[in-house]
């Protein structure tokens, strides 16, 4: 199960993914690639208020219909680690949310973390 690390940890290790995705050279980048790229229909998805997204399951990442949304790596309690891409934003979020709140919350919190990566591609522009 569980790592332990702070959520600067999990940045560096976010950070890691995204350029070995982006950099487009050696076995993990196409690997990583591979791993989002070959992934399976769950016909899954969430809404929170105007946001809806449809999912779908690559090699141990969970890989959104919209480019744009990335894809992500979510854990217990609401755990995530979720890359972007096209906008070059990590965003990892930890909670401690009750079992009955996971699903409610899941597609609110994976909304707020496209609105964060787009604000922050946007000022780096």
């Amino acid at each position: 199960c569980c790592f332990r690390m702070s959520a600067g940890d999990m940045a560096l290790i976010g950070a890691h993914i995204l350029n070995l995705y982006t950099a487009d050279r050696g076995f993990m980048g196409g690997w990583l690639r591979a791993s989002v790229n070959n992934s399976r229909d769950t016909g899954r998805g969430c809404g929170f208020r105007d946001f809806d997204l449809r999912y779908r399951y690559g090699f141990q990442w969970w890989v959104f219909e919209d480019p744009k949304d990335g894809f992500t790596g979510w854990g217990t309690g609401g755990q995530f680690l979720h890359i972007f891409p096209e906008q070059e934003v990590v965003v990892v979020q930890f909670a401690k949310w009750a079992p009955s709140m996971i699903d409610d919350r899941r597609c609110e919190a994976l909304g707020v973390h496209r609105l964060i990566a787009d604000q922050v591609a946007a000022a780096r522009s």
